[in-house]
């Protein structure tokens, strides 16, 4: 609802007192209240439009059936778009995709973060639409990311929806593998990995392997020592981790 003001002066400029005004509007959908007094000390009279009508009104004051005054009023949309099926695909160890539809045609954008204050923002799209998708890059693996969508109409009422994902763990990796200080009867194995894991060493004189070292502490660098070796033999060695 939009108050509209009127306010009479006589040729010298002072304030015409207790005359009734009447207000016209045109276009649909509305409802005009007309000033219920005659203009006060001030000379102003007040009335009040509403519509359901987005559109410019053009607004006349009457007095005694002649119009003294017109001005236009734009009468905008004050709803906020709704925000519905929102989803997170697409979801890796550094990345998601965020897409979502509005009610109504929108810009916006997704701002997100390890905790709810959020902290990071995508590129602001302007281009007005009810269908929206947009990729986060560069997430940390394993993570738990707060988001929220942030929408605006072609009349900049906003809207806002919040969620969370969390992205997928990085996969268990044997990034090295050596074998040293080997003696006639013994040698040691080490092997590095990027997550810490438990593992276990497997070892023999053929591929079948038949001997097991495990390791239960969780590192990421693993190393165990071989004994009772036969001298001058070839053996087999297998690394698992988990």
């Amino acid at each position: 609802t939009s108050t509209i003001t009127v306010k009479l002066t006589d040729d010298f400029g002072n304030p015409v007192i207790g005359t009734l005004v009447t207000l016209e509007a045109t276009g649909t959908g509305n409802n005009l209240v007309q000033p219920v007094e005659a203009t006060n000390e001030q000379g102003e009279a007040y009335g009040y439009l509403s519509s359901t009508v987005i559109e410019d009104k053009t607004i006349s004051a009457i007095v005694d059936d002649e119009v003294l005054a017109q001005g236009v009023l734009q009468v905008r949309d004050m709803t906020p778009a709704d925000i519905y099926d929102v989803t997170v695909t697409n979801i890796t160890t550094t990345s998601a995709t965020i897409s979502w539809k509005t009610s109504e045609p929108t810009s916006g954008q997704v701002v997100y973060g390890r905790t709810s204050s959020y902290g990071s923002a995508t590129t602001y799209d302007t281009s007005l639409s009810t269908t929206h998708s947009v990729t986060l890059n560069d997430l940390l693996s394993d993570t738990l990311y707060h988001f929220q969508i942030v929408a605006r109409d072609e009349y900049l009422n906003e809207s806002k929806s919040s969620s969370t994902f969390r992205t997928t763990e990085d996969p268990l990796e044997i990034l090295s593998l050596t074998i040293s200080d080997t003696t006639v009867s013994s040698t040691k194995v080490s092997w590095t990995t990027n997550l810490p894991s438990t593992s276990k060493l497997e070892y023999g004189l053929t591929q079948t392997l038949g001997n097991t070292i495990n390791l239960e502490n969780e590192n990421t660098n693993h190393t165990t020592t071989i004994v009772d070796l036969e001298r001058d033999t070839m053996y087999y060695v297998r690394v698992t981790t988990y």
